[in-house]
């Protein structure tokens, strides 16, 4: 924990004090991280020796393609652990807290998720089936059509909730395809998944993404490819407000292809018709009369 050191009777110079607040606000994020992702050590040796472990501290924890079926893991901080496609099958979850936790593909197949923090956490392509949900908090999870097994416990609104999340994921790709010319990395996705979830339009989200570096890379690429200059700072601003406003990086090239500039260069590339100067360039002339 971070601490206030009240100091008196000393002078600073104004230097000094500037460097220490700059200091102190770029360590500030990088200290509530480690104490979010901080798990016990000892905790995820007892859990991988034993595979109980009620009550510990596996925050942040590498539990990624784990043996953990059968865990006793009642009551556990799991919070942003990596529990992808982990096999979790009749694990004791009961009350644990798996808030932001990665468990895409996991199997928790007969699993025990009384009352469990399921906030946030990744479920996409997770198998659900005959888990015990009970007064588990799902808000913001995200699944996708993979997710198998929710209709169990979720009193009829599954098919809603899993169509209302497939849709947003098919949304979030297509912008993906449309603004950067690729599908999206697992994090992008989650990331804008949960935004989603959390209010935010997909407008802003396509605006997000248009105005990403990745996004400025791509265009200062086709200007280089088709002009031989990286893009001035005008045409970034006008190429990524358009990508935000609905086009599709396909047609930014196909505008800056058809740009007078392209074409003048094209002419230039091309030159007039070569005049003959080596002798196998040369007609030759009969003067026999």
């Amino acid at each position: 924990m971070l601490k206030v050191l009240a100091v008196s009777n000393y002078s600073f110079s104004p230097q000094w004090v500037r460097r220490t607040i700059a200091a102190t606000v770029l360590l500030l994020p990088l200290a509530f991280a480690a104490e979010v992702r901080a798990y016990d050590r000892s905790d995820l040796e007892d859990l991988l020796d034993t595979n109980s472990c009620r009550r510990c501290d596996l925050r942040g924890a590498d539990l990624e393609g784990r043996n953990l079926r059968g865990a006793d893991l009642e009551d556990a901080d799991l919070r942003g652990a990596d529990l992808e496609n982990a096999d979790l099958r009749g694990a004791d979850l009961q009350d644990a807290n798996l808030r932001e936790a990665d468990l895409e593909g996991a199997s928790l197949r007969d699993a025990n998720l009384k009352n469990a923090d399921l906030r946030d956490t990744d479920l996409r392509d997770a198998d659900l089936r005959n888990v015990r949900l009970n007064g588990a908090d799902l808000n913001n999870a995200i699944v996708n059509r993979g997710t198998r097994g929710l209709g169990d416990d979720r009193d009829g609104n599954d098919r809603d909730w899993n169509n209302q999340n497939n849709d947003a994921e098919r949304e979030i790709e297509r912008i993906y395809r449309e603004v950067l010319g690729r599908r999206p990395e697992r994090d992008g996705l989650r990331n804008y998944l949960r935004r989603l979830s959390q209010g935010e339009s997909l407008q802003n989200i396509r605006e997000d993404i248009a105005d990403s570096r990745e996004a400025r890379d791509r265009i200062d690429e086709i200007y280089r490819q088709v002009l031989g200059r990286p893009a001035d700072e005008e045409g970034l601003r006008n190429y990524r407000r358009k990508l935000a406003d609905g086009w599709d990086i396909d047609r930014v090239q196909r505008d800056i292809e058809r740009s007078d500039e392209a074409r003048n260069r094209q002419q230039q590339w091309q030159g007039p018709a070569p005049y003959p100067n080596s002798d196998s360039d040369r007609v030759p002339i009969d003067i026999r009369r």
